[in-house]
């Protein structure tokens, strides 16, 4: 298993939340879905929706950029 975090700034707060989750998914894309699931699965506890993201960036423990992504 290895550690990735991801970063996502929602519309109308200051601070960035992060957070990490382990997968043994080596390939970009499962790595991306792993973390968008995880993500969706915060977003009631954060209290925010999708439609509030305004980017998000995945990254691992070496804080190599595997995802970025922002609304335009």
């Amino acid at each position: 298993m290895k550690t990735y975090h991801y970063s996502v700034k929602f519309n109308g707060f200051a601070l960035n939340y992060h957070c990490e989750f382990e997968t043994v998914f080596t390939e970009k894309e499962q790595i991306v879905s792993k973390a968008r699931n995880h993500l969706a699965n915060k977003l009631p506890e954060f209290g925010f929706t999708g439609d509030d993201i305004l980017s998000i960036e995945i990254y691992n423990n070496e804080r190599e950029t595997i995802f970025k992504w922002k609304k335009e």
